[in-house]
């Protein structure tokens, strides 16, 4: 992984870092994907960029297979999957382990929208991947706790959003 100097206009007040979905990627979008001892290389590199500075990271939350073959016959050729559930649920247990050994905060999205979906977790997810309205809720909920219980000096509400957005990211190879 390249650094990259001045991501952020200023010293920013927290970091939240929220990685793995893409990177387990497999199948006909394997070329979005990580290895994984490569992204908890990624993860901790990414992390120790700042060390003085509070730092959350969010696991990927679960993927729902049948709803990512409906995309991928909607969208492309192929009639599999390229996101799995057990391979993301590998990628949340690596961020979880990066997170506790670093001592960062942990959002844990796979953890929760299991306890919340039952089994269902059509309701919170768009394609199987993406957030839908009700989704992205749960996630501002749960960055929200995980702020407020691990940074309580933090004001999570009055946090501008100071960062490039992943689109930027992509464009400039970051």
């Amino acid at each position: 992984m390249k650094r990259k100097s001045n991501l952020f206009a200023k010293k920013p007040t927290l970091v939240v870092v929220f990685l793995g979905a893409n990177d387990a990627a497999v199948n006909h979008k394997s070329e979005y994907a990580v290895p994984l001892d490569e992204y908890e290389k990624n993860m901790r590199a990414i992390l120790n960029l700042y060390r003085n500075v509070p730092r959350i990271v969010i696991t990927p939350p679960p993927i729902i297979e049948k709803d990512r073959v409906r995309h991928a016959m909607e969208t492309t050729a192929f009639d599999t999957p390229d996101r799995l559930y057990q391979h993301t649920e590998k990628y949340a247990v690596a961020a979880e382990k990066v997170a506790r050994e670093m001592g960062v905060g942990l959002a844990d999205a796979f953890d929760r929208f299991e306890k919340l979906g039952g089994g269902d977790l059509g309701a919170y997810f768009s394609d199987g991947l993406h957030f839908s309205e009700k989704g992205e809720e749960v996630l501002y909920e749960l960055v929200a706790e995980t702020i407020q219980h691990t940074y309580p000096w933090i004001s999570w509400a009055k946090l501008p959003l100071d960062a490039p957005l992943h689109g930027e990211l992509a464009e400039k190879n970051m």
